[in-house]
């Protein structure tokens, strides 16, 4: 799995990256709204796109682990390193 840097990293913090998207949308959304002036329907536009952006990180994540765990040489399948 040293080959693979990215697809261990998906498969072992892909909920936290998923995390991380989903509610940098709204935070960068309400810091617009603070500096700038920026409306409240930003806002509130801001809160179903990040859960759907943390959605498709989540799914991607998920396809990176049948991805090693079906495609990859079980040898190669070492995510504790």
């Amino acid at each position: 799995m040293k080959k693979y840097q990215t697809l261990r990293l998906f498969t072992k913090y892909g909920t936290a990256i998923a995390v991380i998207v989903g509610v940098s949308l709204p935070l960068a959304a309400l810091l617009a709204m603070a500096l700038n002036g920026a409306g409240i329907l930003l806002v509130l536009l801001s809160i179903p796109v990040g859960c759907f952006a943390g959605f498709v990180m989540k799914v991607f994540s998920d396809l990176a682990q049948v991805i090693v765990e079906m495609l990859l040489p079980s040898a190669d399948y070492d995510l504790s390193a």
